[in-house]
């Protein structure tokens, strides 16, 4: 996949997609909107989505608790299922899982080369190296539906240091010009 920005030095449309659009996509939203917003040279417009998502669903209570810097977005976030319109919108889709991935690959072709899973942007060397060993399931972010207050902090911190990694290559390739 080509990682030079599509419109130049036009902010990157990034949609971050789950399964129900109420834990591991939204956390990623707000992190990625905090973190870059005080990045210079930074331009990002990121939203996120779910492949199953019903309408309007808040973000999970553990998911707000788990990510304390981010509970006001939280608390305003409503899911929404991905379409056509969000797939045509987005420069670049990261799901959480390559089972996503793959999914919304199937349903939306043509935007196939613009979705990768988060950590397979986030961190190309990791991801390599631990698919020649096969276990890319420990880059995955797991769905914590279902797990106890340690399982959703588990994540959060997992997605603070794949959104981190993934602002800096973004930074990164922005000011080489890709």
């Amino acid at each position: 996949m080509a990682t030079t920005h599509p419109r130049g030095e036009a902010p990157l449309r990034l949609l971050l997609l789950c399964d129900g659009n109420t834990c591991r996509s939204p956390m990623a939203e707000a992190l990625v909107r905090l973190r870059s917003a005080g990045m210079a040279g930074m331009g990002v417009e990121v939203r996120s989505a779910g492949l199953y998502a019903v309408e309007g669903a808040p973000a999970a209570r553990m998911a707000r608790e788990a990510l304390p810097e981010a509970r006001e977005e939280l608390e305003r976030h409503r899911s929404r299922p991905v379409d056509a319109g969000l797939a045509a919108w987005a420069d670049l889709v990261l799901t959480m899982t390559r089972r996503q991935r793959d999914e919304f690959r199937r349903r939306f072709p043509e935007a196939a080369e613009r979705c990768l899973v988060l950590a397979e942007y986030a961190t190309p060397d990791g991801w390599r190296a631990a698919e020649e060993e096969g276990v890319t399931e420990t880059l995955e972010v797991a769905d914590p539906v279902g797990s106890d207050a340690a399982g959703y902090r588990a994540v959060a911190d997992q997605l603070r240091r794949l959104v981190d990694r993934l602002l800096e290559r973004w930074l990164r390739e922005r000011g080489s010009g890709g």
